[in-house]
């Protein structure tokens, strides 16, 4: 599920999305998600189920949010940046490029690739949302 909008709350998202089915929030290390008030983060993962029986497992992405806090801010776009710049090294750390999820967070142009479009595209965006 990918162009959810930082700063949601897991209780706004689940009033969104739960039309007729039973949903759960778990964060990445699986313990599932009580507290309603927190947001939905980047990599967590949703689970529906209809009538008590699984139908679907979901990986979420936030909009910008490439360190999981469900929010976006200037770490993300430092995040972006180091991840950028490990893909052109030579000798890559493989532990600082961003894969999957956080990959796709921040891919905002819908290219497939993150590169320095992306950058400029979330740092505007954290400008206007001071």
């Amino acid at each position: 599920v990918t162009d959810l909008m930082p700063k949601t709350s897991i209780e706004d998202f689940e009033k969104e999305i739960a039309t007729g089915y039973e949903i759960e929030i778990y964060y990445i290390e699986g313990n599932k998600a009580i507290d309603k008030e927190k947001y939905v983060k980047t990599n967590m993962k949703m689970i529906a189920k209809k009538n008590g029986e699984k139908i679907g497992e979901y990986i979420l992405v936030v909009t910008g949010d490439c360190n999981g806090t469900g929010t976006v801010t200037v770490s993300d776009l430092t995040k972006l940046m180091i991840s950028i710049a490990e893909n052109l090294a030579i000798n890559k750390d493989e532990s600082k490029i961003l894969k999957g999820a956080y990959e796709k967070a921040v891919d905002l142009n819908k290219d497939g690739k993150i590169k320095s479009t992306d950058i400029t595209k979330l740092y505007i965006y954290i400008a206007k949302n001071k």
